[in-house]
């Protein structure tokens, strides 16, 4: 139930990156590899692991972790909400304020769209209150790969730049 790095090791693991000693050493500790996700053990199971995201992506907000994977699965949750993306973004109060951007359902009607706090008041239902965002941006899409994946670093430096998300 304790959150850490997933690390793995075993006989068909590779035994480093090519050319790139310096990360191979970075990534490998005592035998075993460390993914950069974190997760925890599922109480119960013979090895179940729940994955919380990437390390690099978690958000230290007033000194609290925040997984963003946790609170953009809660706000897929909400029936108007097609997609999220959760980032921290410098705050000089808290360290990293936690921000979504969502991506709402394709053709609601004005009405029907959630306002930031409605999704406030949805969250604290399912989530803890440091996890619920400061803040909301809007957008009909998301950035997304070719594959689809949702392109969190070109969010991030949308927010920085102040750019609109569309």
């Amino acid at each position: 139930g304790e959150v850490g790095e997933v690390a793995v090791r075993g006989p068909t693991l590779f035994t480093g990156y090519w050319r790139k000693p310096a990360l191979t050493e970075a990534r490998f500790r005592g035998g075993w590899f460390c993914t950069g996700d974190l997760g925890f053990l599922q109480p119960g199971t013979a090895g179940g692991i729940t994955i919380l995201g990437r390390k690099e992506e978690t958000i230290i907000s007033g000194g609290e972790k925040v997984f963003p994977a946790e609170v953009e699965s809660a706000l897929r949750e909400h029936p108007a909400v097609r997609d999220a993306v959760v980032v921290g973004v410098d705050d000089a109060k808290w360290g990293q304020m936690v921000v979504a951007v969502v991506e709402t359902k394709a053709g609601l009607r004005d009405d029907d769209r959630p306002s930031a706090s409605e999704l406030s008041a949805f969250l604290k239902e399912r989530v803890g209150r440091y996890k619920v965002p400061k803040r909301y941006h809007f957008c009909a899409a998301l950035p997304r790969t070719a594959s689809g994946k949702t392109r969190r670093a070109a969010v991030r430096l949308l927010l920085e730049r102040g750019e609109d998300l569309g």
